[in-house]
């Protein structure tokens, strides 16, 4: 036997007969630890330094961490010789009681009893991350750790890895483990055989099952070659295994994603990639070493470091765990690179393989003569660290805080991560890199590791530290009992697939992968189901993958959206209609005294103005983030434009039969044509569409959803909203704007003022000033209103289209109403004419009506057949009456004589 594999041999013996008493202690301490608290628990041999050290102090600070797996050397080391090193270097009067688990599922249980209980038998951990979801999210059993991050400068945070950071000592957006350990898969290969056999480092699990084929049973340097010597059937470890070859295929798209099940829905991800992992594993086993199904992956792992193996993939430990007496390290042959990827992946859609392609692998590498690789570099088992319990006391915590500080801070994780390649593997750690710091191969190569050995490791494990597309273990509750259900499946029919045909091994592979689904299925929607269970595991899973959008109270508008889309039909539809009978009844006088062209622009105006509505009815239910940014900024071109067309025409109107009383009233000749007057209407829609556009170039409204609080329930709150950046631009624009149509407004209330004297039948200015009325009253209401629901999306929402509703139907309503109105009823023209109060101007008026109420229009034609000219003077000496001009004036318009 090689001195290699004695070590390795030596260290698990250690380890087994210790493991006894371990058990015995561990039992001891949890039954009697309410009446045994100051008894110490017991130890290795070799490592009970510190938990059998007499006390510094008196009355001590007593501190119980209970380790995961501790009953090896390797894992109670890591935390044992921090201990030893933290009395000697702070003094602190603190005693530190490590309690070993024998198993992870013994740890598993003790951990999740004492967070669900409350119980407090345990002041931290040495853990792993498996059950840091259901542990720390779900029960709250552990301490948020960043405010004592924050505080400490020594710990320098940045340095540690992003892995571990992010998906290994973080939870959502909490940290609940300080790393110690990073387990990090990588490829370890023997050089000289390589290359003796004209082969290549393989870049695809196809290429690595070629590689071993070539070389499995041949001899080389005196040595029979095994092809492959990882643990493949190896008990419990199975699953990593599994997960490594599956999730090249199953993740293409970020950590995110997930490998083992869709973090949309929890769909479990096998088909086509699970039956082609298993194929894979039934064929590499032919060529692998007979240890593989060894439970302890480094028993036939010695086989790689005694010259006897091709390929393997393991933890960074094999840097470490070679030994001094290593074939390929002595002879610097050992190889380190990234672990295979594929060139086909999983369709999540059909569950069938389709070749990877630059869309479906952004995280892959591109070959000339392969194509397309998926990597997905995988930190299986995610490595050990620190965590404090949140159900002992406050004095505790911060006593483990301090502890935990010290051991993973930069100069402890450097002195046991990379130790010198000479030590006595007694003292090995099995620390593997979790910095930035660890990763720099010169204090690798200063320790006495080879040169190209220590580049290739550092680079290797940074490479995979550095992908997005980076595979981590599942950590929410039932985990375990997922990855038991894969090992069992999947070993039990590598233990029996012998002797069967390709059509049965093929028939049974979809058999096993159907199974798997289903009792993943059911274990999932069993503990969902549960009376206790507080948050299903879908949404743990979600957490730890980064992708969780609470539940949230989102106050959008799908419910009110009816009815403003009902006020927007009324609106269209009556514009619509009153252009159709302006149309239909042009010939009328009193239609042609209202200057059809610009009654067509009032309709117009009011249907731009309506369809503000369609985008204000648009949020986040219906479209994305875009979508609704761009809604938001066709919001103020549709109110605006619709604005001053309606009102710039409304005021150019008035205006143009201004200018013609005033001349006629001075028996002048004019003539006012409708373009004359479209000089200022298209200055106002002018001046709106320059302000609009630099508004919308520079800073435009956009959408966004702003979280607000939480409701009683306890769940998120969030209103959505059209914002600017804030910018002076858009404040400058939108001031501007309302300025520039406010202005517009109040020229449309002075002409109507100054036509007040003109016949109802001939202008609306009494009608105008009802519907300014109405308008002013609406926006003097509404606009407070709007800015009072701001907060609430709905009333907001139904304020506005309100709004936009009153103002356009009082303009039309005004407008159109007495216009029907007085077509239908002719009769009526006349002693309206005759009997309106405006019939007359200035303070005679009484005088005037009495004396002389003008001619009627039969007499009006009797006057001659010049249009164009005034030189008539009224009865008795007395001017015509604004009645009688203003008939004049529409015979000098139309240049016929009117007919009222």
């Amino acid at each position: 036997m090689t001195l290699s594999a004695t070590i390795i041999r030596f260290l698990l013996l250690a380890a087994s007969i210790n493991s006894a008493a371990l058990a015995a202690a561990t039992n001891a301490t949890m039954t009697g630890i309410e009446s045994s608290s100051s008894s110490s628990v017991a130890c290795p041999a070799e490592c009970c330094s510190s938990a059998t050290a007499a006390a510094k102090k008196e009355d001590p600070l007593l501190i119980r961490i209970l380790l995961v797996n501790g009953i090896y050397p390797t894992i109670y080391n890591m935390v044992n010789f921090n201990v030893q090193d933290y009395n000697e270097q702070t003094g602190a009067n603190v005693e530190i009681d490590l309690v070993p688990s024998e198993t992870y599922q013994d740890f598993y249980r003790e951990i999740l009893s004492d967070s669900k209980n409350g119980g407090g038998l345990f002041d931290g951990y040495l853990m792993d991350s498996a059950p840091m979801g259901e542990v720390g999210d779900t029960f709250g059993g552990l301490v948020d750790l960043t405010p004592y991050i924050n505080a400490d400068r020594n710990i320098d945070w940045t340095d540690v890895l992003s892995p571990f950071r992010q998906w290994v000592g973080s939870y959502g957006e909490k940290t609940y483990m300080m790393p110690l350990d990073g387990d990090m898969f990588s490829l370890y290969y023997s050089k000289d055989a390589l290359k003796n056999f004209g082969l290549n480092v393989p870049r695809t699990w196809d290429e690595y099952l070629a590689v071993a084929k070539a070389v499995h049973g041949k001899e080389f340097n005196g040595k029979t070659l095994n092809g492959n010597c990882f643990a493949t059937g190896g008990g419990g470890l199975i699953h990593f295994s599994i997960q490594l070859i599956m999730a090249s295929m199953t993740q293409s798209q970020g950590t995110s994603t997930g490998s083992l099940f869709d973090t949309e829905d929890m769909n479990p991800l096998l088909g086509e990639a699970f039956t082609e992992t298993v194929k894979f594993m039934e064929e590499v086993l032919q060529y692998s070493s007979d240890d593989v199904f060894d439970p302890n992956p480094y028993v036939p792992l010695a086989n790689l470091n005694n010259g006897e193996c091709m390929l393997t993939y393991v933890w960074g430990d094999q840097m470490k765990l070679s030994g001094q007496g290593s074939y390929l390290k002595q002879n610097g042959q050992l190889g380190v690179g990234r672990t295979p990827g594929s060139t086909k992946v999983l369709d999540r859609e059909t569950g069938r393989l389709v070749d990877c392609t630059a869309e479906l692998c952004q995280y892959g590498e591109y070959y000339q003569d392969i194509g397309w690789v998926n990597y997905s570099p995988y930190i299986a088992n995610g490595g050990h660290g620190l965590a404090i319990s949140a159900n002992t006391t406050p004095e505790k915590q911060n006593a483990m805080a301090d502890f935990l500080m010290f051991a993973g801070s930069k100069a402890q994780t450097d002195k046991y991560t990379i130790q010198n390649a000479t030590a006595n593997p007694s003292i090995y750690t099995a620390q593997d890199p979790t910095r930035k710091s660890h990763l720099v191969p010169d204090k690798w190569i200063t320790q006495g590791y080879d040169e190209e050995l220590s580049k290739e490791y550092t680079q290797s494990l940074m490479k995979t530290a550095l992908s997005k597309n980076l595979v981590v273990d599942i950590r929410f509750a039932k985990s375990s009992d997922i990855y038991g259900i894969l090992s069992e499946q999947v070993l039990n029919h590598l233990n029996s697939y012998t002797g069967k045909s390709e059509e049965e091994l093929a028939a049974e592979r979809i058999r096993i992968g159907n199974v798997i689904a289903e009792q993943w299925t059911k274990t999932i929607s069993t503990y969902d189901q549960l009376g206790d269970t507080i948050k299903p595991i879908l949404e743990t899973y979600q957490v730890e993958r980064g992708v969780y959008v609470p539940n949230e109270l989102k106050n959008q508008i799908n419910n009110i959206i009816p009815v403003g889309f009902a006020l927007m039909c009324i609106i269209l539809a009556c514009s619509l209609g009153f252009a159709v009978w302006t149309f239909m009844h042009r010939e009328f006088s009193v239609i042609k005294a209202s200057q059809p062209p610009f009654l067509y622009l009032i309709c117009l105006g009011c249907m731009i103005m309506s369809l503000t509505i369609v985008p204000l009815s648009i949020d986040d239910s219906m479209v994305s983030a875009e979508g609704c940014s761009k809604a938001c900024a066709s919001v103020p071109w549709l109110i605006a434009i619709g604005f001053s067309v309606a009102f710039s025409a409304l005021g150019s109107k008035i205006w143009r039969l201004n200018r013609l009383m005033k001349a006629a009233s001075g028996f002048k000749r004019i003539t006012i044509k409708v373009k004359d007057v479209m000089v200022p209407f298209f200055t106002l829609l002018g001046i709106n569409i320059v302000l609009l556009l630099v508004w919308t170039v520079v800073d435009p409204l956009r959408w966004v959803r702003t979280v607000t609080g939480r409701d009683s329930d306890g769940s998120i709150e969030s209103v959505g909203a059209c914002v600017t950046n804030g910018s002076a631009v858009s404040k400058a624009m939108s001031s501007l704007l309302f300025i520039v149509n406010l202005l517009a407004l109040g020229l449309a209330l002075i002409q109507a003022y100054k036509a007040r004297g003109i016949s109802i039948e001939y202008s609306e200015s009494h009608y105008v000033a009802m519907s300014m009325g109405f308008i002013l009253e609406a926006f003097l209401i509404g606009i407070p209103l709007i800015f009072l629901s701001s907060g609430n999306p709905v009333t907001s929402y139904f304020v506005k289209t309100v709004v936009i509703f009153f103002v356009s139907m009082s303009l039309l309503l005004w407008i159109f109403a007495p216009k029907i109105y007085y077509a239908r009823n002719p009769q009526n023209s006349d002693s309206a004419n005759r009997s309106s109060p405006y019939g007359s101007t200035g303070s005679q008026a009484g005088a005037s009506s009495s004396m002389y109420t003008g001619p009627t229009s039969h007499e009006l034609n009797k006057l001659g057949e010049d249009s164009n000219t005034f030189s008539r003077s009224g009865h008795d000496g007395v001017s015509p009456s604004s009645s009688n001009v203003a008939e004049r004036v529409l015979e000098v318009e139309t240049g016929q004589p009117t007919d009222v």
